[in-house]
């Protein structure tokens, strides 16, 4: 199988050029426009390496860099930059701590493209064997045993979207037990872990909205703190057992997020 290369970058010639470049090298190719789009993408698609403008219509490539940098679920992703000036990104860079950057200047050779790809990756182009996101759910399920406590029962677990800072959201795992809700995110490449613990009995749900398309919105606040989950359309009961499970924390209902 042949690894994923995301292509952001606010002209269409040029990502059309990128992806002739890219899969003749037998990449597979994505493209996003905007820095937006690229950071759903990331979520969705989980590619290996992302090729990226710094200069892009809707935010800088340096914002970016910096939520995905702000997601250890990312630790994987190997990024290629392209700018006017690369001294002045090489100086950015090394003010974030972004050592690992493969850095260009524009206008982007081709042939310099596809090999700071491959230096990114490494020569080979199939996909390492460890990977989480293909060798399937057993580490998980590794993972949520060593959680259980003595007796603790499974009620249901699915996937959903969390919600980072400047509304960027990240894959986890939710977990439902009779005594807590369990989050788990992939921490590369070793599988998962649990990021957050949030008891039934201190946490409340203080915000729930449902879409016209049956997605919900859920945001659970405990210790002082709130964490705002999405569920697909295909997660409604899912949701409605999460909002059972937490309605007796509070003597009040969870406010509507208009």
């Amino acid at each position: 199988m042949s690894r994923t290369v995301l292509v952001v970058d606010g002209h269409v010639e040029t990502r059309a050029k990128y992806r002739e470049a890219l899969e003749a090298e037998g990449y597979e190719v994505l493209e996003a426009a905007r820095g937006g789009e690229a950071l759903a993408m990331i979520v969705l698609n989980v590619p290996d390496a992302v090729v990226m403008d710094i200069s892009l219509p809707d935010m800088s490539g340096w914002d970016v860099l910096d939520q995905l940098k702000s997601d250890s679920g990312m630790d994987h992703l190997r990024v290629v930059v392209y700018s006017e000036h690369e001294t002045d990104a090489e100086a950015t860079a090394a003010d974030k701590g972004l050592v690992d950057l493969e850095m260009l200047s524009k206008p982007v050779d081709l042939g310099e493209l596809v090999a700071a790809v491959r230096g990114a990756l490494g020569a080979s182009t199939e996909p390492p064997d460890v990977s989480p996101a293909r060798t399937g759910p057993t580490k998980l399920d590794d993972a949520i045993s060593n959680a259980l406590g003595p007796d603790e029962q499974i009620v249901v677990k699915f996937e959903a979207l969390l919600k980072l800072a400047s509304q960027f959201h990240t894959k986890c795992k939710l977990l439902l037990t009779d005594r807590r809700l369990l989050v788990f995110r992939q921490a590369w490449p070793w599988g998962y872990r649990i990021t957050d613990d949030l008891p039934l009995a201190t946490s409340t749900v203080v915000g729930h909205k449902e879409r016209f398309d049956g997605s919900q919105s859920i945001v659970v606040r405990n210790a002082g703190s709130e964490m705002s989950f999405y569920l697909g359309r295909r997660a409604q009961e899912q949701g409605r057992l999460i909002l059972s499970a937490f309605s007796t924390a509070s003597d009040q209902g969870p406010a509507d997020l208009g």
